[in-house]
């Protein structure tokens, strides 16, 4: 045991793995924090309706912005991995393509709002740089690839903050919506540039604007899937923004879009959760199958433990805690927040659910479950927001999580056994009463 440890303690890869990963939990400790600090000021600042006009640019963008990477990026890292010898064609051909893609998707969408929608056009000409700038994203998978994610680090890192410190002079300033936009701008332009610093000592930046076209051709032949799954991701966490705001207005947006982000504050916690855990259930399947199923309802009932305290007491205190953090402007967060907060019962336990899709080789699956969440979701809140608002958003947002990741495990043999363990979970409640009447009875 020593021996091991001491193997550890001297061995240079394992060191650039922790630290590695320490820069990474620091960037998304940090972004959180600051994030929802910043996030909260300029809504009370904006008030919902301008705040719900931001957002609805955001949500489009975000749309877009899922798409326009054609899937490449997991993609990228499975053919470093197993060409390291090409690392610098791979990710050149990916950012050429990238880049391309970002480009036409910029410019069809600034065409449709100058078209369609100019009162929101020069936003989208702003925030919409985030689709052709998201192409030198490309530039971390080959920090990631080298272990040292710190320069992707300090470049994300170093641009937030500037954004956040021109967010807050803003509005001390008082100036309008637009300035809140270029502060987005200025984000990803500077994080891009920064990237591009970084690189520029490495490797002759020319080098990576390698392209061929044999390589560009395997990788999208490969990619399609991974496009549809994610097309279909992004529809059902934006689409019900995008709805709100073409049947009721701004102000609905504002008010639904501030109550989702309280919401939502709490979703990097299964995900923790469960990159701690899964690891060794990996092995344990190998091994020791029937542990392995027990490990899988272990974690699934402290994920649901977990979501439901949280949606009970979010539920309890949702118009006190948006009065007091978002002001009586946004009157309406309370409720769509009090019904909301109950997808998280269905988002902590899709975190293991996808782990576990991996590790079983059922990608496919992903795919339908993704797409069958964005057809509910659409469905439904055609149908319920003209009536309901931004309470029929969230009531379809829980309707198509359930569906993306309960339900649906019923529709195949082999996802029946998640769907099973999930159903018992469900029933944890009457398990724990029925487990203290049985010590009960044995006494």
């Amino acid at each position: 045991m020593i021996t091991k440890l001491k193997y550890f303690k001297n061995n240079n890869l394992f060191r650039k793995m922790i630290t590695n990963t320490s820069w990474l939990l620091f960037e998304k400790i940090l972004r959180l924090g600051v994030s929802f600090i910043i996030t909260v000021w300029v809504a009370r600042y904006l008030g919902p309706t301008m705040f719900g006009k931001l957002s609805y640019v955001q949500a489009v963008v975000g749309i877009v912005q899922a798409i326009a990477p054609l899937g490449l990026i997991g993609l990228v890292v499975r053919e470093v991995v197993q060409s390291p010898e090409k690392k610098q064609e791979i990710l050149g051909t990916t950012f050429n393509i990238r880049l391309f893609s970002g480009l036409l998707s910029y410019i069809t969408v600034c065409v449709v709002f100058y078209f369609f929608d100019k009162d929101r056009v020069e936003l989208v000409y702003l925030i919409g740089l985030l689709i052709i700038l998201q192409s030198f994203d490309t530039i971390k998978l080959y920090f990631e690839s080298t272990i040292r994610s710190k320069y992707t680090v300090l470049a994300t890192t170093i641009a937030f903050l500037i954004s956040s410190v021109l967010k807050v002079v803003f509005i001390l300033l008082e100036l309008p919506l637009i300035a809140f936009a270029w502060s987005i701008a200025i984000e990803l332009t500077l994080a891009s540039g920064l990237l591009i610093i970084f690189l520029s000592r490495e490797v002759h930046i020319t080098s990576f604007l390698s392209f061929n076209w044999n390589r560009a051709k395997n990788l999208l032949a490969m990619s399609w899937p991974l496009i549809l799954s994610s097309m279909a991701s992004i529809i059902y966490i934006k689409v019900d923004q995008i709805m709100l705001q073409h049947f009721i207005g701004d102000n609905a947006v504002g008010q639904y879009s501030m109550a989702a982000k309280l919401s939502e504050v709490w979703y990097f916690v299964p995900t923790a959760i469960v990159a701690s855990f899964f690891p060794s259930m990996i092995n344990l399947k190998r091994n020791d199958n029937k542990l392995y199923l027990t490990r899988l309802q272990n974690v699934l009932d402290l994920l649901f433990s977990m979501a439901m305290g949280l949606a009970i007491l979010v539920s309890i205190f949702s118009g006190f805690v948006t009065n007091q953090i978002l002001g009586p402007s946004y009157n309406e967060a309370g409720l769509i927040l009090s019904i909301h907060i109950w997808t998280g019962i269905f988002v902590f336990m899709r975190a293991l659910l996808s782990k576990w899709l991996i590790n079983e080789g059922l990608l496919k699956f992903s795919l339908i479950s993704h797409l069958s969440g964005a057809i509910i979701n659409v469905a439904l809140n055609f149908v319920i927001i003209p009536i309901y608002g931004g309470v029929g958003a969230a009531v379809a947002t829980i309707s198509s999580y359930a569906v993306s990741t309960y339900i649906v495990c019923y529709f195949s043999k082999k996802t029946k056994l998640m769907g099973d363990l999930m159903s018992k979970t469900f029933l944890l409640p009457i398990r724990l009463l029925l487990k203290i009447f049985k010590k009960r009875d044995d006494r």
